[in-house]
């Protein structure tokens, strides 16, 4: 009997020496003989039918295990699935010849698992270094005596999210455990078999040669496309990238800033939505609720018209700053990952415009906040210098000028105040100065000041609208915002304005209970502020020296002493006014002034004594701050 060689039979067969190999070690050609670590084959044996084909046409050997098998498959790059992921699929190993002759034996369902990495498997305790997305090669020598760690293996390889499974056969294993595969099967975790003659080292290496490969594509598409922007971005600015990556995505594609106001867009002629539908979508900023996922790249709202669209939303990012968002809208719920790149380098490319438009409106306001922080912080030194520097910094020194001063309310119950973050400082300063060009917005002592400048009597038209402008426009929830409003002055005594816009906000903290609107105009305080602002220690003081004194005696004596005097000073000092209001005798009320003249050590007849009693009784709500 004539043998031959498996390279002479490949030649006769039409097929790989690598494939008769496999064929031979699993048993399944006649008379072969294995002689010294190569295989002889007599030259009369009969080619064996190929049973991946022959079943796969019989049905067989269904799609679960065979993805070749499956009939919406298509191999990349056409195939949409897999290039809306990124990476390269397990599915896709079937299209390189090298892994032709490996054989998926369970968890067909899993194909579709996108493969990030290698790593090898020679440890039972691997659980402990895998990584998701990992590609896991081995022997199988680790688990090849024990069924329950076979077993536990394929579990927590599946829950770490890894790829798959490939175990080289005919070395630990002839074949692979049937209760493995069964397994595999049930938890959709692809499993593979690799023929004994392959090379563990050329394996590993030609899976990582794949995975980079697809990287490698990855970024040449997104280098071009990076390319393609920033060329438009020269020629077109935001607008003509905005243009492009709608024409990419054929896709309406809309640039807004934070606040949701848009500034380029782009209406697809095969998309059927209308600007106006568009701009129905739009939501005004809640700061209450505001919140930037960080590492979200895209997120999905669905609209409802007589189609379903989708909204697929980037942020627009800078020096990890948002500055707006992009949206992508059609029908498709999955984005491509040509389109994602697309859309990530778009946003990134707007975002540098974007910064730079800041940057060229920053220097020109510098010049003007600079001044207006010296001011509000009363470090200019003179009338003469102030009026300097206004004209200079183009501002009108005939106006009058007000601080308004804004802060955030972080819990409406308990009426706790937070500093206004970064982030929202910059959406108001965006919406201020378009719709308040001669105004400024500026950080002081934590605080949110607003500088609101016109002529005469128009400066209060423009504070209740610019007031109203922020309650309605840029805060959902009125509540959710604190204003203090200073009064009118000339922009060399605007610090007068900001301190008393300050007390305010002091006075709104010390007596909130008796306000049902969160605005407060200095002006409007009935009780002289420089009272009520006087330092904590003073006012304590005088509480105690007066109507703590009072309201103890009161207490050990059952006397209506301190009501007493409220009513008198109620009445302005008038002892019959003041004993028919309490109903009681004339002489009774003068017994009573008496005795608090005698416990106070005072005189009603001393205008200095009346002057301090009045005061301490007009600060006893204030008495806790």
């Amino acid at each position: 009997m004539d043998l031959i060689s498996t390279k002479d039979l490949a030649c006769k067969w039409n097929i790989s020496a690598r494939r008769i190999n496999l064929l031979c070690n699993q048993g399944r050609v006649p008379g072969a003989e294995k002689v010294n670590g190569r295989w002889l084959i007599p030259a009369s044996a009969a080619k064996p039918e190929d049973l991946r084909t022959k079943e796969s046409r019989q049905g067989k050997i269904s799609s679960s295990h065979d993805p070749m098998a499956a009939k919406d498959y298509i191999p990349l790059p056409y195939r949409v699935e897999a290039a809306q992921q990124g990476d390269l699929l397990v599915r896709d190993l079937f299209n390189f010849p090298y892994f032709q002759d490996w054989r998926l034996v369970g968890g067909g369902r899993g194909v579709d698992h996108p493969i990030t990495s290698l790593n090898m498997m020679e440890s039972p305790d691997v659980i402990n270094w895998v990584k998701s997305g990992q590609f896991i090669i081995s022997t199988g020598y680790c688990i090849r005596d024990d069924i329950k760690v076979q077993k536990q293996i394929i579990l927590d390889l599946s829950r770490a999210g890894c790829a798959g499974l490939a175990i080289k056969i005919m070395r630990f294993f002839r074949t692979i455990p049937q209760h493995m595969i069964d397994l595999a099967e049930e938890q959709g975790f692809p499993l593979f078999e690799i023929p004994d003659n392959y090379n563990i080292s050329e394996v590993m290496n030609n899976i990582n040669q794949t995975v980079y490969a697809k990287k490698l594509e990855e970024m040449e598409i997104a280098y071009r496309i990076f390319n393609t922007f920033a060329e438009a971005a020269v020629s077109g600015s935001e607008a003509e990238v905005i243009r492009q990556l709608g024409m990419l995505a054929h896709s309406d594609v809309v640039a807004s800033y934070l606040n949701w106001r848009r500034f380029a867009s782009y209406i697809s002629p095969t998309i059927d939505l209308q600007a106006e539908e568009l701009a129905a979508e739009e939501t005004p900023v809640d700061f209450t609720s505001y919140q930037i996922e960080e590492g979200q790249a895209t997120k999905t709202v669905v609209l409802e018209r007589e189609r379903t669209f989708y909204r697929h939303l980037f942020p627009i990012c800078y020096n990890g700053l948002p500055r707006g968002y992009i949206s992508i809208w059609n029908q498709r719920q999955e984005m491509a990952r040509n389109e994602k790149i697309a859309a990530r380098s778009a946003a990134n490319i707007i975002a540098i415009l974007l910064e730079k438009k800041h940057r060229d409106a920053e220097s020109q306001y510098s010049q003007k906040e600079i001044f207006l922080l010296d001011e509000i912080c009363n470090r200019v030194q003179s009338e003469r210098v102030a009026l300097s520097r206004a004209s200079a910094a183009n501002m009108d020194t005939e106006w009058c000028y007000r601080c308004i001063i804004l802060k955030k309310i972080d819990n409406v119950k308990s009426k706790g105040y937070t500093d206004i973050k970064a982030k929202e400082a910059e959406i108001l300063k965006q919406e201020i100065r378009v719709a308040y060009p001669h105004s400024s917005l500026i950080q002081v002592e934590n605080n949110l000041v607003a500088i609101l400048g016109q002529s005469g009597a128009e400066i209060q038209v423009e504070t209740e609208a610019f007031v109203a402008f922020v309650r309605e426009k840029l805060w959902k929830n009125t509540e959710a915002l604190l204003i203090g409003i200073g009064g009118c002055y000339p922009i060399s005594k605007l610090h007068v304005s900001y301190k008393q816009a300050k007390e305010a906000i002091k006075i709104y903290l010390l007596r909130k209970n008796e306000y049902r609107e969160n605005i407060i105009y200095y002006d409007s305080i009935k009780v002289p502020a420089y009272l009520i602002t006087m330092e904590e220690e003073k006012r304590h003081d005088l509480h105690k020296r007066i109507i703590k004194r009072i309201e103890e005696y009161d207490f050990e004596h059952g006397s209506e002493l301190l009501w007493t005097m409220k009513a008198y000073f109620r009445n302005n000092a008038n002892i019959s006014q003041t004993a028919r209001q309490l109903f009681i005798h004339r002489n009774t009320l003068l017994f009573r002034l008496e005795k608090i003249e005698n416990l106070l050590g005072v005189s009603f007849d001393n205008q200095d004594d009346l002057f301090m009693m009045n005061m301490a009784l007009r600060l006893q709500p204030y008495k806790e701050s």
